[in-house]
């Protein structure tokens, strides 16, 4: 059921579970260097799914995008 449910947030947002990875990844507090060697992807590659991270919750920053998430129920506490 709650699998369902974010499945079904991930679709309404349009973010693939890589971005929602990226998500998990700034709201733990990494950096982008950080959040590439983790996912072993490119510096480029992070800053495209931060951005399109931004554009789909409304957001201009980090913190903003957290702070969202956490409101749409996309992370929990």
């Amino acid at each position: 059921q709650q699998q369902r449910f974010y499945q079904q947030l991930l679709a309404d947002l349009n973010l693939t579970p890589r971005q929602f990875q990226v998500l998990e990844l700034i709201a733990r507090g990494l950096d982008n260097s950080e959040i590439g060697e983790q996912l072993h992807i490119g510096g480029a590659t992070v800053k495209s799914h931060i951005n399109h991270l931004f554009r789909a919750l409304h957001v201009s920053n980090r913190k903003q995008c957290v702070e969202q998430a956490l409101r749409c129920g996309l992370l929990s506490t």
